[in-house]
């Protein structure tokens, strides 16, 4: 059967989460972005989300990403076609026309 299913333990450990206010300085800056990677990263998931015609239904999978050699990372295929750069443009203008 396809049919999948989830199943909870009677007993569980429970683990206390310290509130944003207990962490130094030093880990709140590995926990939470800042504005700017917040911007940089909106703009990522737009420009990709476009490449997949807006669709939830025909976003990527990770099978589907290139990984950067590097860092590991993965990396949407849209970074790698050539006319991306006049679509992404399209489209920032289509959003910034729908906005008015």
């Amino acid at each position: 059967s396809n049919e999948r299913s989830i199943q909870f333990e009677n007993e569980v450990t429970v683990m206390p989460i310290p509130t944003r206010h207990e962490y130094s300085n030093r880990i709140k800056k590995f926990l939470w972005s800042g504005s700017e990677e917040i911007s940089e990263n909106v703009e990522r998931n737009r420009a990709e989300f476009a490449a997949e015609g807006w669709d939830w239904h025909s976003v990527l999978e990770d099978d589907d990403m290139y990984v950067d050699a590097q860092s590991g990372e993965l990396v949407h295929p849209v970074w790698f076609e050539e006319d991306f750069d006049d679509e992404e443009e399209d489209d920032a203008m289509l959003l910034d026309t729908m906005a008015e």
